[in-house]
């Protein structure tokens, strides 16, 4: 009786020793809080265009992270970090960086998708589309004529010639002038014998699929009739690229007088703004 006695309370004793263990409460238990995970700086992106020149700005707040700018067409650019103003003052925190690039592209509209880029996780941190369109500078250089046949009779060594444009690219122009075609006694001068007409230089800006024609025709004189020709174009479409050119006329109405004129046309893509190689920063 007396071991029965004794070993119940030595098993009460237990028990009660486990319930009086104290308990922890929930927010001992959890987890120290962390710390606000730093952010990096934020950075957004603004393209102005002209022509195929892009001039992207990226705008940040806190120090300018290692990126580049990704023209969307395989080529990219590394904006500059920034730099102090002044010696010894603090590399600024905010601002800033510039850079351009020149689409080497033919044609009219065409769409890009600019972005910037980290160099150290390849993550996009901004981008847009951007849609350009190409401008052309295309010009004609001046008039070259000559006559190709003396259009007189035998009489005469001079013929007399009227020239003029259409007006297809502005006010139209003329040039009267004579050329010594033949000798005394109808030996005629050899030809072509070319010469400049004044002041025929012609430069437009253009776009491709809008560009322009200037026509060009004349006229010899005769005391007792004209030799009329019909207009020939000259196309200021920049896709047909820079090329000689030589228009040749045949008199109307089966005669037998004929001229040329020649030039060539020069074509250059506009890149506006360019600046040369990137960098600048502010």
């Amino acid at each position: 009786m007396f071991h029965l006695s004794t070993r119940v309370g030595a098993m009460a004793a237990a028990v009660a020793a486990v319930i009086s263990v104290p308990v922890a409460s929930a927010s001992a238990l959890a987890p120290p809080p962390s710390s606000p995970a730093p952010t990096g700086p934020e950075v957004s992106l603004s393209v102005r265009t002209d022509s195929v020149v892009a001039t992207a700005t990226v705008h940040y707040s806190g120090v300018l992270p290692a990126v580049i700018v990704a023209w969307g067409d395989g080529t990219s650019s590394r904006p500059s970090p920034p730099t102090a103003s002044l010696p010894g003052q603090p590399v600024p925190s905010a601002g800033s960086a510039v850079v351009q690039h020149a689409y080497d592209e033919n044609g009219g509209f065409f769409t890009r998708r600019v972005s910037v880029i980290s160099t150290t996780t390849g993550r996009e941190l901004a981008a847009m589309n951007v849609t350009m369109l190409p401008r052309y500078r295309v010009s004609q250089q001046p008039i070259e004529f000559s006559p190709l046949t003396h259009c007189d009779s035998a009489l005469e060594a001079y013929t007399e010639w009227d020239v003029f444009t259409d007006g297809g690219t502005g006010p139209s122009r003329e040039w009267r002038f004579d050329r010594h075609t033949a000798d005394p006694g109808g030996v005629g001068v050899p030809l072509p014998n070319f010469g400049v007409l004044p002041d025929s230089a012609v430069s437009v800006e253009t776009t491709a699929g809008h560009a322009p024609r200037l026509g060009y025709s004349g006229w010899e004189e005769d005391p007792v009739r004209y030799d009329f020709f019909d207009f020939q174009y000259i196309n200021f479409e920049p896709l047909l690229g820079s090329r000689p050119l030589t228009l040749t006329y045949q008199q109307k109405f089966g005669g037998d007088c004929r001229f040329q004129i020649r030039t060539a046309m020069v074509v250059e893509l506009l890149k506006p703004g360019l600046v040369g190689p990137p960098v600048v920063s502010q």
